[in-house]
């Protein structure tokens, strides 16, 4: 089992060991040794199973080729949890200088970006690295919308979104101006789930019953309107009579 597991060790710390313990004219794309070589990976899986002693026939050329190496590769990375941690550029790993920035990431955790637009992304960004060491900034609204190629309709909007998701503060210098101070707040609390602000769908309205009416007697239905000259006739009988 010993032995089992040092093999699959070695497929797993390929990613790490290529770029440093092998020389040879291979690169990769930003100057480093390229993890995707296919030599590279033959040699560092060949010589750990030699010497685990996993294939005693070390005549056996079909081993060297790529797609024996690569099955082989496919199936011990299915019993893998998850693969080793690497770092693509170790040399240039960032570091916090004098002058920088910071995002929450609980902008992330607590559920925030799935519920802003691109437009309000866009914003909490750039005021994010133009704030200072208390998260405020004053930047005007022309300025930020040239820099954001966003027109003063969406800035509105995504700024006021901001403030109703308490993630941003903005206080103006005046009651007659637009511009003011905007302060990036911590994000301690939850983004709201508007999915259950929803109204309830309501049923469908049932169908107006058909009117009653009254039944008409077939005498009357059948009658005819009297007209004028029948009732100017009826008149002059009733005269002779008399």
């Amino acid at each position: 089992m010993g032995a089992i597991g040092g093999f699959e060790s070695t497929v797993s710390s390929v990613c790490l060991n290529s770029s440093l313990d092998i020389d040879g004219p291979a690169r990769g794309r930003d100057g480093y040794g390229s993890v995707c070589d296919s030599a590279v990976f033959l040699k560092c899986i060949r010589g750990r199973a030699d010497r685990a002693g996993l294939y005693a026939d070390a005549g056996d050329a079909s081993f060297n080729s790529w797609p024996s190496a690569h099955v082989a590769a496919s199936t011990l990375g299915d019993r893998m949890s998850k693969p080793n941690y690497c770092i693509p550029q170790p040399l240039r790993i960032r570091h916090i200088e004098k002058s920088f920035a910071w995002i929450d990431h609980r902008l992330l955790r607590n559920g925030f970006l799935p519920v802003m637009t691109h437009q309000e992304q866009s914003l909490y960004l750039f005021l994010a690295l133009a704030a200072d060491r208390n998260g405020v900034s004053f930047y005007r609204k022309e300025k930020v919308c040239d820099l954001l190629g966003m027109d003063f309709v969406a800035f509105e909007i995504a700024r006021d979104r901001l403030i109703d998701l308490k993630l941003l503060a903005f206080e103006p210098y005046s009651a007659i101006t637009v511009n003011g101070f905007y302060q990036v707040l911590p994000v301690d609390i939850q983004a709201p789930d508007f999915t259950a602000m929803l109204p309830v769908a309501m049923p469908p309205a049932p169908e107006p019953a058909a009117p009653i009416t009254s039944p008409v007697p077939a005498a009357a239905a059948a009658s005819k309107p009297a007209t004028v000259a029948d009732l100017t006739a009826q008149l002059a009988n009733a005269f002779k009579t008399v």
